[in-house]
């Protein structure tokens, strides 16, 4: 698998869940193994057992109970505010696997995920989106993630809600411009390499023409 195809498949789950919120549905458990990638590559958001229609929930306090997977759940979440019932709250959660992708491993473990409910939204949020970005260029054990990735990273794992992408559709438009934009890129490699191949086939045939032309003069002078 490229790095380009995990993107992509990664893309797809995010415009299910973009689906989901155009229904006015929340997830409110996505994480990667609620993301299944079938063998001709289709790609499924499974486990609803916990989502919620928002309109219907927002009027009940019992929808708000923590429900999720504390590693991936949004400040929002962990502290069970009402903004959980909102599609940001999953952003949230599409921006730690993410994160995921990019880093290799997750943001927290279990036994670190109740840090996220402490994370204050005046306080926290600058400090915490820097964070996030040193965290993915400056890691030693793998090339830098590309700089577009890494903030909007940052930006689905900004605590103040009002910061983050507003839907899952605006993750999944931004992670098709990238797309788009490294296919360009590497169809721009790809003609660059032809040209610089031609080049080097046609000086190759130009010395094997100087050659030539100096064993004819020789011939003519005997």
């Amino acid at each position: 698998w490229t790095f380009q195809r995990i993107i992509e498949s990664f893309r797809r789950a995010v415009e299910a869940v973009a689906f989901a919120h155009s229904r006015k549905v929340i997830h409110r458990d996505l994480k990667p193994a609620n993301i299944m990638i079938g063998s001709h590559g289709e790609v499924l958001v499974v486990d609803w057992g916990v989502a919620v229609y928002w309109p219907s929930a927002k009027k009940s306090t019992a929808s708000i109970r923590t429900s999720g997977t504390p590693a991936y759940m949004s400040p929002e979440q962990h502290k069970n505010s009402k903004d959980a019932l909102k599609a940001t709250s999953d952003v949230w959660s599409l921006g730690c696997i993410l994160y995921e992708i990019l880093r290799g491993e997750p943001l927290f473990q279990p036994d670190t995920a109740e840090r996220v409910g402490k994370l204050s939204i005046k306080k926290d949020n600058t400090k915490f989106t820097v964070l996030i970005k040193n965290s993915l260029i400056n890691a030693t054990d793998a090339p830098s993630p590309p700089t577009a990735l890494v903030n909007l990273t940052a930006r689905m794992l900004n605590p103040n809600i009002e910061e983050r992408p507003q839907s899952a559709a605006e993750v999944a438009l931004a992670l098709s411009n990238w797309l788009n934009g490294s296919r360009r890129s590497q169809d721009a490699a790809k003609i660059i390499a032809q040209a610089e191949d031609v080049a080097m086939a046609a000086n190759m045939a130009f010395e094997e023409a100087q050659n030539l032309r100096e064993t004819a003069q020789k011939l003519e002078n005997k």
